[in-house]
């Protein structure tokens, strides 16, 4: 054993015996000096494994996908708390995609990993039952997370109620403890790439006794186990009383952390008047239906303590639906080619959306990244009735990286030579701001370059209404209303794909919004509904070819409806 690894060795069990204040036992750990430890061991045209001179080398030759590379010897069981280290380097191939460990079924269909990137990034995500869920989403931390060419220490800590992540003895994430799928435990890398493993272990932990615990929460609103609301936000307090000194204090909303505090020095009835050593205070948003609030308390002594309150959001009595338009417009830019249309364009729409459809429209011209994240916060604090419909525009710049594979918004202060593009609005960040406004029905559309990469995929579908084109049957118009928005929307339509869009004549408007609004000035036809699909028909012989589909809680059958006033 090399001294780096003895070193590793000996830190590992430190952290494990004063950090974590746990006794556990190793079932697994391989130093790579032989092969005996059961490591897949390959030498295809697509995947070359090898173990020689206490490493263990993966070379994936294959440009896509993820390659899992399960260690058979190690079985976790259902044992509720275990500890899982590794030591890893990148020395070739692509930098931005992740490699780490993995845990989870060895059948490939379900299982969690925690991978770094050779750029500096990590993530944490979860593939069960062929779909991806992005637990922790790609976050740079590169005074964390070393380079290509140097080696990141990895180590997931499982306990009853959390689940820790931490690189190079950092924590960079943590999560509320899920129900296991899977007992295996393993390496993982994405993309074509070349890794080196050095030191690979998994230790149950036990707990050891500590008594009863000497932390009490005090919760001050809400108060009831279940509470019954209108709103979709509220403000949560809760007050904690405790013995010891405090050590992390985190609540999360319907499993996702909301805030955490760390490294507390307090003395019990320092802080507050009624005898509480600190407050919880949040402002969160809610969904409709149940959510989920829990707040997890930990002392200095290892003491948790965790408590959940339910909060029921009920839709407003006697509220009648609104529709509103947040169009978002840029002519004038610090650092790129200034454009004559947009502003133009956003006017027009505005215009028409609020004389014939009665939207609530707000226009909002050359702003910043900043200014266009606030604006948006703004509309995701809002109340939205259940059949309230939010309109989403953006007209403007656009462009596209291919080293990130990534679409940005270009916003008025954006920088023309960016290499991070930190000054620039990713359509990863639209996707999930746009997608947690507490709006049931958003429909987004955006005529800008390359705006047809806010679909990774760049998938097109086609939204038909069939029967439906003016032939209600027994409904009324607005049972037929009511039938068509009872499903959750996230629909978005842009003016092209991963391409340039022309900005169009001076005075007049870009080839795509001239569709749009002859769309529009339809109005709807006979029963003066205009559907998404039927929007589709003003496209069908634009180019560059827009682009149309779904994404985030889209529910089979949406709709969105431009309704006549």
């Amino acid at each position: 054993m090399s001294v780096r690894q003895y070193c590793l060795v000996f830190f590992f069990f430190l952290s494990v015996f004063s950090a974590l204040g746990q006794v556990g036992q190793s079932i697994f750990h391989d130093d790579f000096n032989d092969e005996r430890h059961g490591w897949p061991l390959e030498q295809g045209p697509e995947l070359v494994t090898s173990i020689s001179n206490g490493r263990y080398v993966i070379d994936k030759k294959s440009v896509s996908g993820a390659q899992l590379l399960w260690n058979n010897a190690i079985d976790l069981k259902q044992q509720e708390v275990f500890e899982i280290h590794s030591s890893v380097k990148l020395i070739a191939g692509n930098q931005d995609y992740g490699h780490g460990i993995t845990w989870g079924g060895a059948d490939g269909k379900n299982y969690y990993a925690f991978t770094v990137s050779g750029s500096g990034s990590f993530a944490v995500f979860k593939y069960e039952e062929g779909v991806f869920f992005n637990l922790k989403e790609n976050t740079f931390m590169n005074d964390v997370v070393h380079p290509i060419g140097l080696w990141n220490d990895l180590k997931v800590s499982r306990t009853k109620n959390s689940i820790q992540f931490y690189v190079n003895g950092k924590e960079v994430f943590s999560m509320p403890s899920e129900k296991e799928i899977g007992y295996k435990t393993g390496l993982i890398v994405n993309m074509d790439m070349k890794i080196v493993v050095d030191d690979y272990s998994v230790r149950l932990q036990q707990e050891e006794e500590k008594g009863n615990s000497s932390i009490e929460l005090v919760w001050l609103q809400p108060q009831k186990t279940l509470t019954t609301i209108e709103s979709t936000s509220l403000d949560i307090e809760v007050g904690v009383k405790s013995e010891a000194l405090l050590h992390r204090v985190s609540l999360y909303v319907n499993h996702l952390l909301v805030s955490r505090n760390e490294g507390f020095e307090l003395v019990r009835g320092e802080f507050t008047e009624n005898e509480l050593d600190e407050i919880i205070t949040e402002h969160v948003l809610l969904r409709r239906g149940i959510n989920e609030i829990k707040v997890l308390v930990e002392d200095v002594q290892g003491h948790l303590v965790e408590e959940v309150r339910m909060i029921k959001v009920e839709e407003k009595k006697s509220v009648e639906r609104k529709d509103r338009a947040l169009l978002f417009a840029s002519d004038h830019y610090d650092y790129w080619t200034d454009l004559v249309n947009p502003g133009k364009d956003a006017d027009v729409l505005a215009k028409e959306l609020e004389i014939y459809y009665g939207f609530e429209v707000e226009v909002v011209k050359d702003q910043t990244a900043a200014g266009i994240m606030g604006k948006l916060k703004n509309y995701a604090k809002r109340y939205y009735g259940e059949q309230d419909q939010l309109f989403i525009f953006f007209a403007g710049h656009g462009k596209y990286d291919e080293a990130f594979g990534e679409g940005y918004v270009v916003c008025k202060n954006s920088l023309k030579s960016d290499e991070g593009n930190t000054s620039y609005l990713s359509h990863s960040t639209l996707r999930t701001v746009i997608n947690n406004i507490p709006c049931d029905h958003v429909f987004l559309m955006m005529d800008v370059c390359f705006g047809g990469t806010f679909d990774p995929n760049l998938v097109s579908r086609g939204h038909h209404r069939g029967g439906d084109d003016g032939v209600y049957g027994e409904l009324s118009r607005k049972q037929y209303i009511q039938h068509k928005l009872q499903y959750i929307t996230r629909m978005y339509m842009t003016s092209g794909g991963k391409e340039y869009v022309p900005d169009g004549r001076p005075g007049f408007h870009s080839p795509f919004v001239r569709k749009i609004l002859e769309a529009l000035r339809s109005h709807g036809g006979e029963d003066k509904i205009l559907t998404f699909s039927e929007i589709l028909h003003y496209l069908e012989r634009v180019q560059p070819e827009p682009r149309w589909g779904e994404f985030g809680d889209n529910e089979p059958g949406s709709d969105f409806m431009f309704i006549v006033r």
